[in-house]
C-alpha cells in the first residue's frame, strides 16, 4: 500500500493499531515483528538521555534507575494534570502527545506505509474536551486536522459491521465486549422504511457480569459464568431477529468456558457469531476510510452517543426562487458538525432556522431574532451564520454583523444563541 488508512484503539488497558487496505476493502490488525498486537499504554522518560519509549519498552522500565514510567496515558490525557518529570515541568497533553507520535512512528514502520491519508483514533468515550485536546496534540504533530478523526467505541462499532455485508447488520447485531472492565452490550438496530439507510446503536454497561478473570480459572466458576451468559443471551437475544453477534475483549479470547452460551446464541440459523480481537482498532481503520471517502463509499446514516440526530437547513432566496440550502446533515459527529455562511439580509428581522429529528416526518422551525442588526433604520445587510454542536443535542449558533459596504458599515454585532434540538 501506498496510502496509509490508520486505525488506532486508544485504551488504558492497551492499544492497538489497524490499517484499511483500498484495493481489497478489508483491514488487517498491524502486529509488530513478534506478532504481538497490543500495545501497553506505558510511557517512559530515560532521565539521562532523555528518550521516551512506549509499549512494552516502557513497561519494562519500571523499577529502572534513571527512568520515569507512566501508564493509563489516556485517562492522564482526560486528568490535564501537570507533571513534573526530570526537573521540567509536562502537560498531560504533552504527555499524550508523546505517546502518539511514536504510536504513529510505530504504525508507519508496521505498514511500511510513509503517507498517511487518514487517521481514526477510537477512545471509550469521547468529550467535546477530549476530542479538542486530541486535535491539539494533532496539529502540534504537524498532522493536517482534515485528516484525523476522533470517534468512540459505539461509532468504531457501527463502521465496522456496517462495512460488512449487509446481510450480517440487516436487522439487529449485538457486540458483547468482556474484560477487565466488566461486560458492555452495544446494539445496533437497523431503522425501517428510511432512505438512505439509517442505523442507531446504544451501549450499557452489564451490571452483576462475573469478573472475566473466573472464566480462566475453570471449574465450577466458569460453569456459573457460562450458565449467566446464558441467561443474558436469553434477554437480550429471545423474541428478536438477529442478523450477527460479535465477542470481543479478553474474556472472550478463549471460549472453552463458554460452550452452553455459544450455543444459545446460534438458535438462529442465519445468524453470524464472530470473535474478533482488536475490535476497536479495525473499526476506527474501515472509520479512517469512509470519513476520508465518506460521500463516494458510505451511503449509511449511523446515529449514537458522539452523532447528531438531526439536519439543520435554512431557506435562501436565489433568482427569485426559494431553495433549501442543508447545513448540517444528521449522522454527523457532533465534534465535526460545524457550517459557517454568509447571508444577505434584505428587510429581514428573523433567520428561521429549520432542525428535523431522525425518523420524523416533518421539521420544525427555530426563529432566530435579528432586529437588534436593523436598529439604525437600515434596510439591509451581511451577516456571518456560523453554528456548531457541543453536544449531540446541543447547537451553538453565531450571527455576527458584517455591514453592507459603505453604506451600512458592520456595527460589530454578535447574536449569540444555544437550542436544545
Amino acid at each position: 500500500m501506498e496510502n496509509l488508512y490508520l486505525g488506532i484503539d486508544f485504551s488504558d488497558l492497551g492499544c492497538s493499531l489497524s490499517s484499511f487496505n483500498p484495493e481489497t476493502r478489508m483491514v488487517q490488525v498491524m502486529p509488530d515483528e513478534n506478532g504481538e498486537i497490543w500495545i501497553p499504554s506505558f510511557l517512559s522518560l530515560n532521565e539521562e538521555s532523555g528518550q521516551w519509549k512506549i509499549g512494552k519498552e516502557a513497561q519494562e522500565d519500571q523499577g529502572q534507575p534513571g527512568c520515569l514510567v507512566l501508564k493509563n496515558l489516556p485517562s492522564l490525557l482526560r486528568s490535564g494534570k501537570t507533571l513534573e518529570l526530570n526537573g521540567e515541568c509536562y502537560t498531560a497533553e504533552k504527555l499524550a502527545g508523546e505517546f502518539l507520535n511514536k504510536l504513529l512512528w510505530e504504525a508507519q514502520k508496521r505498514s511500511g506505509t510513509p503517507e498517511l491519508v487518514s487517521v481514526a483514533i477510537c477512545l471509550e468515550n469521547v468529550s467535546a474536551a477530549e476530542a479538542e485536546k486530541l486535535s491539539r496534540i494533532c496539529s502540534e504533530l504537524e498532522l493536517d486536522l482534515q485528516k484525523v478523526h476522533i470517534i468512540n467505541r459505539q461509532e468504531s462499532f457501527m463502521y465496522y459491521l456496517m462495512s460488512q455485508k449487509r446481510e450480517i447488520w440487516s436487522n439487529v447485531s449485538y457486540l458483547f465486549d468482556y474484560g477487565e472492565d466488566g461486560l458492555f452490550c452495544y446494539e445496533l438496530d437497523v431503522l425501517k422504511g428510511m432512505r438512505p439507510v439509517t442505523a442507531q446503536a446504544h451501549r450499557e454497561k452489564v451490571q452483576d457480569a462475573p469478573p472475566a478473570a473466573v472464566t480462566a480459572e475453570g471449574g465450577e466458576f466458569a460453569e456459573a459464568a457460562d450458565q449467566w451468559f446464558c441467561m443474558l443471551a436469553d434477554r437480550k437475544l429471545t423474541g428478536r431477529i438477529v442478523s450477527s453477534v460479535v465477542l470481543c475483549g479478553s474474556g472472550f479470547s478463549d471460549l472453552s468456558w463458554a460452550k452452553q452460551f455459544i450455543r444459545r446464541i446460534y438458535t438462529q440459523k442465519s445468524r453470524k457469531v464472530y470473535q474478533v480481537e482488536a475490535f476497536y482498532g479495525m473499526g476506527a481503520a474501515f472509520a479512517a476510510y469512509h470519513l476520508a471517502e465518506e460521500h463516494r463509499y458510505f451511503p449509511y446514516i449511523c446515529i449514537c452517543e458522539g452523532r447528531i440526530s438531526t439536519t439543520i437547513s435554512i431557506f435562501v432566496e436565489e433568482k427569485e426562487t426559494s431553495e433549501q440550502l442543508i447545513l448540517i446533515r444528521e449522522g454527523t459527529s457532533c465534534y465535526e458538525a460545524r457550517a459557517s455562511i454568509d447571508l444577505n439580509l434584505i428587510e429581514q428581522k428573523t433567520l428561521d432556522l429549520y432542525v428535523k429529528n431522525t425518523g420524523a416526518p416533518e421539521s420544525y422551525k427555530l426563529p432566530l431574532d435579528l432586529s437588534s442588526l436593523m436598529e439604525d433604520g437600515r434596510e439591509r445587510t451581511k451577516v456571518r451564520l456560523s453554528i456548531a454542536f457541543s453536544k449531540e443535542d446541543t447547537m451553538m449558533v453565531r450571527v455576527e454583523d458584517l455591514g453592507f459596504g459603505e453604506i451600512y458599515p458592520a456595527t460589530e454585532q454578535v447574536i449569540l444563541k444555544s437550542y436544545h434540538v
